[in-house]
């Protein structure tokens, strides 16, 4: 994921991982269609993210092992955006708290690095100014 998508993504991933079951289940269909793929990217990598911990994984394997249909059908790429959005709420919400929360470490840190590689840059800028006057 790139960086400026995860820091744009993050206050999504955020406000969704801290809501209730039945509040995501009202929100989703209301989402965008860029919306929904950030949340199916983001059950992508929780799923098959090396960087998340292998504890974290079985937790949530274990716990949609009675939705897996649903969110294996989440990535697939040939699926209309509608359809899989119907299945985002046919789940209901259920275990996307906990696929949230899993990687929303991970897009803080692609977000802030981010920032301090912006931080860099500016800083690279100015020394050239400062050579160059």
């Amino acid at each position: 994921m790139r960086k400026n998508k995860a820091s744009q993504i993050c206050k999504l991933v955020d406000l969704l991982a801290d809501m209730s079951p039945c509040d995501r289940k009202t929100i989703i269909p209301y989402l965008n269609e860029e919306g929904c793929k950030s949340i199916y990217e983001c059950v992508n990598n929780a799923l098959y993210n090396k960087d998340i911990p292998a504890e974290k994984k079985r937790l949530i394997r274990k716990y949609l092992k009675n939705d897996v249909g649903c969110y294996r059908s989440l990535l697939k790429t040939n699926l209309h955006a509608k359809t899989k959005q119907k299945k985002l709420c046919q789940v209901g919400g259920r275990g996307l708290g906990l696929i949230l929360e899993a990687v929303l470490p991970i897009l803080t840190d692609i977000a802030r690095n981010k920032k301090d590689d912006d931080d860099e840059d500016e800083e690279r800028v100015r020394a050239d100014d400062d050579d160059t006057g």
